[in-house]
């Protein structure tokens, strides 16, 4: 993990405290303390010192992705977790989360709290909403990452069988951008536009065509 100062770059590894140097996401809590997902599980760093979280009782549980919902409870997308891929964090203690009672949540790559509170979750299952106890299949391919806008809009990227998506959905209608490149995360600008990162160059869609830049 690389913390840029203004000036220079520091870089910080499992010799400074880190679980793992390899750091698959972050999270800024509503404390201020940064959450790192590694490939051992949660390093949490509160401005002096790192604290490790293994989450669960093995080895090699990666957090893919983290969100926080409005009563400061945290959210683990994981993978390789024993029985099932989906935690919560409540300040004292970590809880499995099932997708029903004894069906685990597969390889979830990323996890988000939208503004009215729903917990979304992308992955090996597809796209999921899940409301309380209760799970809602949007869709079954393959969802990398999910995003949502200033306005609202969901955008989720999907491995369809014949090129990698873009979809925006306001929770009515879902408009399907094709890319036809793995995507690896999604921002907007301040102008509105959406940026997505992908495994051959950064795109940019503007409301009416993609425009790719190597």
């Amino acid at each position: 993990m690389y913390r840029y100062d203004g000036t220079s770059f520091v870089l910080l590894t499992t010799a400074d405290g880190l679980a793992d140097n390899s750091i698959l996401c972050m999270l800024q809590d509503r404390a201020g303390n940064i959450w790192f997902g590694t490939n051992e599980g949660a390093s949490r760093y509160d401005g002096k010192t790192f604290t490790h979280y293994p989450i669960q009782d093995a080895p090699g549980l990666n957090v893919n992705s983290i969100a926080q919902d409005s009563a400061g409870t945290l959210w683990f997308a994981t993978r390789y977790g024993v029985a099932s891929d989906l935690f919560r964090y409540d300040g004292r203690s970590f809880a499995t989360i099932e997708r029903t009672p004894g069906t685990r949540f597969w390889n979830v790559r990323t996890v988000h709290v939208d503004r009215a509170g729903a917990l979304w979750l992308g992955g090996q299952d597809g796209l999921l909403r899940r409301d309380g106890d209760s799970t809602t299949q949007v869709s079954t391919y393959f969802t990398g990452y999910i995003f949502e806008d200033r306005a609202g809009n969901l955008w989720t990227s999907e491995d369809h069988p014949a090129v990698w998506v873009l979809n925006r959905s306001d929770g009515t209608a879902t408009a399907q951008i094709a890319t036809g490149r793995m995507i690896f995360g999604s921002t907007e600008d301040a102008s509105g536009t959406i940026w997505f990162g992908t495994s051959d160059g950064v795109g940019r869609y503007d409301g009416k065509a993609v425009t790719f830049f190597y």
